[in-house]
């Protein structure tokens, strides 16, 4: 082995076991509990009741809602994601999905998952429409630190039809294997009473095994992949700046009109993603 390729392989899990060391200082507590904690807010959102043909779903980690007020810029600024009917948010804490929510005018519900950085740390799903329920889904399989990951899910009521949305961040050093347990506990939930679905958020499908290894089990469950053609969602320095596809959203019951991304870094190391749909008949 060459000496430059050594020295790579080197750096590399050296980064690697720095950031495990540091992501272990910096967490605290998982929520193990169902239930709770849960956070909601109703009234806030216009309250759409007129008829709709089509919708915009946005998946959006915030890094540790650190630049919230960026991000609310952001979606200000760009006409695709302006007027989102529905917003899935990772790596959010209370703070900042009630300034969000409040300033963009969404209704919400909130799961964390864990206590990090001192604060909690978790999902949300934001909407437009009315929020009937919601529930709490903790993903098997703890992180390399310990931490457990769950996904917020909330059923909405858009044209007195029932669509079910998941806002999932799933884990990052998980055998394949392992990614797939996480993907099938929400596939679970996949409840037979509901007409449409959407599944949006951070996949962290780093590699081709991982993102086939979340696609299979949805594909098989009749959805489709909004953001197929999306090139990337992420880079960072320590895997040398190169552009990852690890944020996507799939749909069941819904045609894909246009998909896209506001190549925009100033709140987070990922980008928004967006996709319009058309729902059809049920």
């Amino acid at each position: 082995m060459k000496i430059s390729k050594l020295l790579i392989i080197i750096f590399i899990l050296t980064q690697t076991l720095w950031l495990s060391a540091c992501a272990l200082n910096q967490y605290s507590r998982n929520y193990t509990h169902p239930d709770s904690p849960r956070y909601a807010g109703r009234g806030i959102a216009k309250g759409n009741t007129k008829t709709t043909e089509t919708l915009t779903i946005v998946t959006y980690n915030i890094k540790t809602s650190e630049k919230i007020d960026e991000a609310i810029q952001m979606f200000k600024d760009n006409a695709e994601i302006a007027h989102a009917d529905i917003i899935c948010l990772q790596e959010m804490d209370l703070k900042g999905v009630k300034k969000i929510a409040n300033e963009l005018k969404y209704d919400y519900v909130y799961y964390p998952a864990v206590i990090y950085k001192d604060k909690d740390f978790g999902t949300a799903v934001l909407s437009q429409w009315p929020i009937l329920y919601d529930k709490k889904i903790i993903l098997p399989h703890l992180n390399h630190n310990k931490s457990q990951r769950a996904t917020t899910s909330a059923v909405l009521l858009i044209n007195g039809k029932k669509v079910k949305v998941f806002s999932v961040h799933l884990g990052v050093l998980l055998y394949p294997n392992q990614r797939g347990d996480q993907i099938d506990a929400i596939v679970r939930h996949l409840n037979p009473n509901i007409d449409y679905f959407i599944v949006a958020g951070d996949f962290n499908t780093l590699t081709k095994v991982n993102l086939r290894t979340v696609l299979d089990p949805l594909m098989e469950n009749y959805f489709t992949f909004a953001t197929k053609n999306i090139e990337w969602t992420y880079k960072h320095w320590y895997f040398f700046n190169k552009k990852a596809a690890l944020d996507h959203i799939l749909t069941q019951g819904m045609k894909i009109i246009d998909a896209g991304i506001i190549p925009d870094r100033t709140a987070s190391d990922h980008i928004p993603v967006w996709a319009k749909v058309k729902l059809l008949p049920r």
